[in-house]
């Protein structure tokens, strides 16, 4: 699916001509629609792709014409986005896009060929002594319980 956005996107920069532009949006938000996506929801992602051909070229330039096949995050343990996938984020467009959209692909299930930075996930700090007594304050248990019965 990621790859046939990528297509989209790039039939979409490479027809680029000031004056075809409504044209070429509409044949982008068409051949979108053709991945499976309805109307409303091609509309919108063809803003979003139109934005980054127009926003990111520079950034995207080589992520793009090798399919998307390159390197999408940088090293561990922080994993940041590369430079074409960071750069919507950069512009502020990609906050408002995601919350328009209501979903991504992550937060939907579908599977990505990258991963997603930590910085997108909330660091949980697991206390098994939260508002109780922790496991070294609990009187353990010397012998086994005594096995339970179940009725016949």
């Amino acid at each position: 699916l990621p790859q046939d956005l990528t297509a989209c996107a790039a039939v979409y920069f490479l027809a680029a001509n000031e004056s075809n532009k409504d044209k070429r949006f509409t044949e982008l938000q068409a051949c979108i629609e053709g991945v499976g996506f309805t109307t409303e929801c091609a509309f919108l992602w063809a803003h979003s792709a139109a934005a980054n051909v127009h926003f990111c070229t520079n950034e995207c330039f080589d992520f793009g014409f090798s399919g998307g096949q390159g390197a999408r995050n940088g090293p561990p343990p922080k994993c940041e986005y590369v430079d074409c996938l960071q750069c919507p984020f950069n512009l502020g467009f990609q906050e408002l896009f995601l919350k328009l959209i209501g979903r991504d692909f992550d937060d939907s299930g579908i599977v990505q060929e990258y991963a997603k930075p930590c910085s997108g996930y909330y660091a949980v700090n697991h206390d098994p002594c939260y508002n109780g007594p922790c496991f070294d304050q609990v009187a353990v248990p010397t012998k086994s319980p005594a096995p339970s019965t179940s009725p016949e």
